[in-house]
Protein backbone atom coordinates (compact mmCIF):
# COMPACT_ATOMS: atom_id res chain seq x y z
CA UNK A 1 0.00 0.00 0.00
CA UNK A 2 0.97 3.77 -0.77
CA UNK A 3 0.21 6.43 0.51
CA UNK A 4 1.28 9.85 0.27
CA UNK A 5 1.23 12.45 2.54
CA UNK A 6 -1.29 15.05 2.84
CA UNK A 7 -0.88 18.73 1.85
CA UNK A 8 -3.02 21.89 2.41
CA UNK A 9 -4.01 23.49 -0.71
CA UNK A 10 -4.34 26.65 -1.64
CA UNK A 11 -6.93 29.28 -0.97
CA UNK A 12 -9.79 28.32 -3.14
CA UNK A 13 -8.40 25.16 -4.71
CA UNK A 14 -11.00 23.95 -7.03
CA UNK A 15 -10.57 20.54 -7.65
CA UNK A 16 -13.56 18.85 -6.23
CA UNK A 17 -15.12 15.59 -6.01
CA UNK A 18 -18.57 16.82 -7.24
CA UNK A 19 -17.19 18.14 -10.49
CA UNK A 20 -14.21 15.81 -11.51
CA UNK A 21 -15.86 12.29 -10.05
CA UNK A 22 -18.84 10.90 -11.61
CA UNK A 23 -18.72 10.90 -15.46
CA UNK A 24 -15.52 12.39 -15.97
CA UNK A 25 -14.03 9.11 -13.33
CA UNK A 26 -16.43 7.01 -15.69
CA UNK A 27 -14.62 7.95 -18.87
CA UNK A 28 -11.40 7.78 -17.52
CA UNK A 29 -12.06 4.11 -15.96
CA UNK A 30 -12.80 3.27 -19.50
CA UNK A 31 -9.84 3.97 -21.23
CA UNK A 32 -7.83 2.60 -18.19
CA UNK A 33 -10.24 -0.69 -17.44
CA UNK A 34 -8.67 -4.26 -18.20
CA UNK A 35 -10.17 -4.35 -21.48
CA UNK A 36 -8.55 -1.04 -22.47
CA UNK A 37 -5.02 -0.51 -20.43
CA UNK A 38 -2.98 -1.81 -23.25
CA UNK A 39 -4.34 0.37 -25.93
CA UNK A 40 -4.35 3.24 -23.29
CA UNK A 41 -0.75 2.46 -22.54
CA UNK A 42 0.42 2.41 -26.25
CA UNK A 43 -1.49 5.78 -27.17
CA UNK A 44 0.28 7.02 -23.95
CA UNK A 45 3.81 5.98 -25.05
CA UNK A 46 3.46 7.53 -28.35
CA UNK A 47 2.14 11.11 -26.88
CA UNK A 48 5.65 10.96 -24.70
CA UNK A 49 6.96 11.04 -27.43
CA UNK A 50 5.17 13.85 -28.99
CA UNK A 51 4.81 15.90 -25.60
CA UNK A 52 7.04 14.79 -23.07
CA UNK A 53 7.33 12.79 -20.21
CA UNK A 54 4.12 11.41 -18.99
CA UNK A 55 2.18 13.34 -15.72
CA UNK A 56 -0.95 12.69 -14.41
CA UNK A 57 -3.76 14.69 -16.15
CA UNK A 58 -1.31 15.70 -19.06
CA UNK A 59 -2.67 13.80 -21.71
CA UNK A 60 -6.48 13.44 -21.02
CA UNK A 61 -7.16 15.73 -23.53
CA UNK A 62 -5.94 13.72 -25.81
CA UNK A 63 -6.95 9.95 -24.27
CA UNK A 64 -10.91 11.52 -24.28
CA UNK A 65 -12.93 11.37 -27.26
CA UNK A 66 -13.12 14.65 -29.12
CA UNK A 67 -16.86 14.71 -28.43
CA UNK A 68 -16.43 14.12 -24.67
CA UNK A 69 -18.85 16.32 -22.67
CA UNK A 70 -16.46 18.03 -20.40
CA UNK A 71 -18.11 18.55 -16.77
CA UNK A 72 -16.55 22.11 -16.60
CA UNK A 73 -17.16 24.96 -19.12
CA UNK A 74 -13.82 25.42 -20.56
CA UNK A 75 -13.31 21.55 -21.33
CA UNK A 76 -9.76 20.24 -20.31
CA UNK A 77 -8.41 23.73 -19.86
CA UNK A 78 -10.43 23.83 -16.75
CA UNK A 79 -8.98 20.44 -15.95
CA UNK A 80 -5.93 21.10 -16.17
CA UNK A 81 -6.13 24.23 -14.28
CA UNK A 82 -8.31 22.39 -11.15
CA UNK A 83 -5.69 19.41 -11.26
CA UNK A 84 -2.64 21.86 -11.19
CA UNK A 85 -4.21 22.49 -7.27
CA UNK A 86 -3.37 18.88 -6.02
CA UNK A 87 0.13 19.70 -4.65
CA UNK A 88 3.22 18.97 -6.74
CA UNK A 89 4.08 16.00 -4.23
CA UNK A 90 0.95 14.02 -4.75
CA UNK A 91 0.92 14.37 -8.72
CA UNK A 92 4.78 14.27 -9.01
CA UNK A 93 4.53 10.34 -7.07
CA UNK A 94 0.96 9.30 -8.70
CA UNK A 95 2.63 10.30 -12.31
CA UNK A 96 5.99 8.26 -11.49
CA UNK A 97 3.58 5.13 -10.15
CA UNK A 98 1.45 5.25 -13.10
CA UNK A 99 4.23 5.82 -15.69
CA UNK A 100 6.08 2.75 -14.44
CA UNK A 101 2.81 0.63 -14.58
CA UNK A 102 1.67 2.05 -18.24
CA UNK A 103 5.72 1.31 -19.21
CA UNK A 104 5.39 -2.20 -17.35
CA UNK A 105 5.29 -5.50 -19.96
CA UNK A 106 1.52 -6.24 -18.54
CA UNK A 107 0.27 -2.72 -17.36
CA UNK A 108 -1.97 -3.20 -14.76
CA UNK A 109 -5.82 -1.97 -15.16
CA UNK A 110 -6.45 1.01 -12.80
CA UNK A 111 -9.63 2.49 -11.19
CA UNK A 112 -10.13 5.85 -10.27
CA UNK A 113 -12.54 7.04 -7.24
CA UNK A 114 -13.01 10.95 -6.53
CA UNK A 115 -14.25 11.89 -3.04
CA UNK A 116 -13.97 14.35 -0.24
CA UNK A 117 -11.33 14.35 1.87
CA UNK A 118 -12.26 14.73 6.11
CA UNK A 119 -10.81 18.20 5.82
CA UNK A 120 -9.46 21.03 3.86
CA UNK A 121 -6.52 18.84 2.38
CA UNK A 122 -5.29 16.73 -0.99
CA UNK A 123 -4.26 13.50 -0.87
CA UNK A 124 -3.73 10.48 -2.91
CA UNK A 125 -3.65 6.75 -1.99
CA UNK A 126 -2.92 4.61 -4.45
CA UNK A 127 -3.12 0.54 -3.40
CA UNK A 128 -3.31 -2.83 -5.66
CA UNK A 129 -6.52 -4.64 -5.29
CA UNK A 130 -7.94 -8.25 -7.17
CA UNK A 131 -11.25 -7.69 -8.58
CA UNK A 132 -12.33 -11.06 -10.31
CA UNK A 133 -9.16 -12.49 -10.59
CA UNK A 134 -7.35 -9.80 -12.14
CA UNK A 135 -5.00 -7.51 -10.22
CA UNK A 136 -5.94 -3.58 -10.75
CA UNK A 137 -4.53 -0.69 -9.48
CA UNK A 138 -6.77 1.46 -7.10
CA UNK A 139 -6.29 5.47 -6.55
CA UNK A 140 -8.20 6.98 -4.29
CA UNK A 141 -8.32 11.22 -4.95
CA UNK A 142 -9.30 13.12 -2.08
CA UNK A 143 -10.25 16.59 -2.46
CA UNK A 144 -10.79 18.97 0.20
CA UNK A 145 -13.95 19.10 2.19
CA UNK A 146 -15.07 22.18 2.73
CA UNK A 147 -17.63 21.27 4.88
CA UNK A 148 -16.95 21.79 8.66
CA UNK A 149 -17.45 19.11 11.56
CA UNK A 150 -20.50 20.23 14.05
Amino acid sequence: MTKTTKSRPAFGATFVSGLWGNKFEDAMNELYSAGNIKRTAQTIIQLEEQHGRFAVGKFNRYLLPHDFDWPAKDGPDAFEKDFMEIPDVLRNRLSEVIRANIHSADPLPIFYRTSENVDQSHDIIVRPFVYQDRVYLGVLYLCPNHKKPT
